[in-house]
This record gives C-alpha cells, sequence and structure tokens, in this order.
C-alpha cells in the first residue's frame, strides 16, 4: 500500500509539473503574438481604463439616488415670551410636547384672527424627522435645511414695489439622543434673509426657499429648529400686523441616502487600495531614476497623490465620531485633484507640442507655466471663499454666503 501510495503521488506530481510547464509556454506564446500583432501594452491599458470607466459610468446611472427631500411641517405656539425660549439658554426648547406645557398651539392655516397675535409670543417650531420614533442616520452625511414661506400675494406685491424685502429671524438648533430625552442647545443666531419672488404663470407671487441651516455631520438622531421673527414688513399696518401676512411655513430637508452612502464607501474601500499601490510603484520606478526627472514626472507624482488623497475613505470616521468640519475636508481634496489634473494637462500638453525641438521649447513651456501659474492663484482664492464660507457656518450654522445681498457683493467681488 505504501509503494502504491508514492507511485501515485509521484504521478501526479510529474502530471501537475507537465502542466504548469505547458500552461507557462501558452501564456508566454499568447504574449509573444500579442505583442508580434502590433498590440503594445499602452493600447491595452487604455482599453483597461475605458472598461473601468464604462463601469463606473453604468454604476452611477442605475445606481441609487444621490440626495432625498423630505417635507417637515413647521407648527405654530403661542407662549409668552418666544424671544426668551430662544435667547435665554436656562429656557428649555419647544417641541409639540413643551407648547402644551408653556403655550398652546394654533394652526396658522384656519386660525381667523392672526392679526391679533403680536410677533414676541409667536414661536415656530419643527422636529428632524417629525414622526415620533423616527432618526437620522449618520450615513445621511449631511443635512440641509430650506425654509419656504408662504405670505400673503397683495403684501408680496407692496414689499416688493417699496424695496422692503426681507425678513429677520431668530433661529436655534437643538438636538438629543434618545426619543424621551430633553433638548441640548446646538446653535442660533439672529439672521436676515431676503425675499426673491418671482410671478408664475397663474398671476401669483412665489418666493423662493431660504437656507436656514447646514450640518455637516448627522451624529445626533433628532433635531430640533425654533424659530421666532422679530420683524416683518408692514407690520405697522392694520391689515398686516402679527402674524396676518403669513400663511404656511415648511420646512425641506435634504440630506445624502443611506444605499448611496454604501455604495459610495464601498467604491472608496476598493479604489483606495489601487491608488495607493499605483503611488508606490510610480515613486519606486522613479527612484531608480532620479537623475532623469523631469516636470512631467512630478506632475505625475502630485497628481496620483492627490488621487489617492482623494480616494481615502475617511468619511467613515463620520459613522463613529462627530466631525462637523468633514464636507470642509472634503471640499479641500476635490479642488486639489481638480487643481493637480489641469496642471498635469498643461505641463504634458507643453512638454509633447514641442516634439524633439530645443528651440522654443523653454518659451512655450514658460508660457504654459504661467497660465498654470494664474490657475494657482485662482485655487488660492477659492481655497479662501471656501474656507470663510465653511469656517462660518463652524460657527453658526444659520450663516450662509449669497443669503443676504451683502455676503452676495462679497462673494460676486471675491470670485
Amino acid at each position: 500500500a505504501r509503494n502504491v501510495l508514492n507511485t501515485a503521488v509521484a504521478k501526479t506530481a510529474s502530471i501537475y509539473q507537465r502542466g504548469r510547464s505547458q500552461l507557462y509556454v501558452y501564456v508566454s506564446v499568447g504574449w509573444k503574438t500579442v505583442m508580434a500583432a502590433g498590440i503594445c501594452r499602452v493600447y491595452l491599458l487604455a482599453a483597461l481604463v475605458f472598461v473601468a470607466a464604462a463601469v463606473f459610468f453604468v454604476i452611477g446611472a442605475l445606481g441609487p439616488q444621490h440626495t432625498w427631500a423630505h417635507h417637515h411641517p413647521v407648527k405654530t405656539c403661542i407662549v409668552e415670551n418666544a424671544f426668551r425660549h430662544i435667547l435665554d439658554p436656562g429656557t428649555a426648547l419647544v417641541d409639540g410636547t413643551e407648547c402644551g406645557r408653556v403655550g398652546k398651539p394654533m394652526d396658522l392655516e384656519t386660525e381667523p384672527h392672526k392679526q391679533y397675535y403680536p410677533l414676541e409670543n409667536i414661536l415656530f417650531h419643527v422636529q428632524i424627522p417629525f414622526l415620533d420614533g423616527q432618526i437620522l442616520s449618520r450615513k445621511f452625511h449631511f443635512v440641509i435645511a430650506d425654509l419656504a414661506i408662504h405670505f400673503d400675494n397683495d403684501f408680496l406685491k407692496i414689499v416688493l414695489q417699496h424695496d422692503m424685502n426681507y425678513v429677520l429671524m431668530e433661529v436655534v438648533l437643538g438636538y438629543r439622543d434618545n426619543h424621551r430625552g430633553p433638548w441640548q442647545r446646538m446653535a442660533q443666531g439672529n439672521i436676515t434673509r431676503t425675499l426673491r419672488c418671482h410671478m408664475t404663470e397663474w398671476r401669483y407671487l412665489e418666493c423662493e426657499h431660504m437656507q436656514l441651516f447646514e450640518l455637516g455631520s448627522v451624529y445626533h438622531p433628532q433635531y430640533l429648529v425654533n424659530v421666532a421673527f422679530p420683524y416683518l414688513p408692514l407690520s405697522s399696518l392694520p391689515q398686516y400686523r402679527g402674524l396676518a401676512p403669513l400663511n404656511k411655513l415648511a420646512l425641506y430637508v435634504v440630506h445624502q441616502t443611506m444605499a448611496f452612502t454604501d455604495l459610495w464607501f464601498t467604491l472608496k474601500c476598493v479604489l483606495f487600495p489601487v491608488s495607493l499601490v499605483t503611488l508606490c510603484w510610480l515613486l519606486w520606478r522613479l527612484a531608480g531614476n532620479s537623475s532623469m526627472l523631469n516636470l512631467t514626472h512630478k506632475s505625475l507624482v502630485f497628481m496620483c497623490a492627490a488621487l489617492t488623497a482623494y480616494n481615502a475613505p475617511i468619511e467613515m470616521l463620520t459613522l463613529y465620531l462627530n466631525i462637523p468640519w468633514m464636507l470642509v475636508i472634503d471640499d479641500f481634496r476635490q479642488g486639489l485633484l481638480i487643481s493637480s489634473l489641469f496642471f498635469f494637462w498643461i505641463v504634458f500638453v507643453g512638454e509633447h507640442t514641442a516634439g524633439d525641438r530645443e528651440s522654443g521649447l523653454r518659451e512655450e513651456l514658460w508660457e504654459l507655466l504661467e497660465a498654470a501659474g494664474h490657475h494657482s492663484n485662482s485655487s488660492i482664492f477659492m481655497f479662501v471663499y471656501e474656507f470663510c464660507e465653511r469656517g462660518i457656518q463652524q460657527c453658526s450654522h444659520s450663516t450662509v454666503f449669497g443669503a443676504t445681498s451683502l455676503w452676495r457683493n462679497m462673494c460676486c467681488i471675491h470670485l
């Protein structure tokens, strides 16, 4: 039995060695045939890149929806002093339960005597999500809240005619980590929003939504917004006193979908190792020819490093940590990648359009580098603009560039 077993093992090893040798011969002959046919490795690599781009295009076209918008009804509460609930840190924020304890709810659409309620006694509140028991997932990644205010049509005509198209709001944002726990204050501020209205085909004035706040990460499961109006235009007139010009308020919340976040994280986890291996391979190849390095090689390394940094799945940290400035990092990495791509193609085209000509190569390259310098200056200005906008939003979530005419003019001058 031992002899039979040894004979069988020897025959199996011999067959394996012959098969391996034949497979190596077939692969070598096939590769030499392909190379002899005139198909070089560059064309094969280009074909692989094209196939990968087509696959990513199909994933983007047939993949899940990027964002989702929800309509949240804004509720009205009559309290003794609305501004005290917003400005006093020791006062509890008002939700549906608290409104029944410190005041009484009111239906803004059906109330016939809205003009008899002064603005200082009116507090608007909305819970996100608005249904009890629902929570926000950390995979939503960001939240943008827009406030829609529906005014009386005659009121809007007078306001726009006399150039009084702005409103003042006191806003406070709160959160809680369980369904029945107390609300904790997160941010508050006094904001001004301009009414931008247009006439519809039914001769009805409709105003654009006003961005109320933006969150760079969704760390808490529930949020609460309290809004009070210190000033409304034409409030001195009897027919527009109190809440008379208001017909309805609604909050529209936009966030990233969970399915898109899962797909996004999966692609980043797959592409980041590929980008990192490519960068290491490129550095290894260039390290052996350090004396032959030129500007194209350096720009290629810079572009590959920017692509690797962009593919790093650091957004997954928001699932476990509260990182409100993650949008700043995402925008910075994206801008760095676009700048590196533009700079690489400028250098690449500059060196290849000159060909083998030595004369004029330096002048043409310097002209292209001058254009790259202008692009770098533009990128720096955009970088400053981005950090100003995001930095202000970290201090005050309700501050939005372009919300008022002053900020909008400053943005136009900066750009």
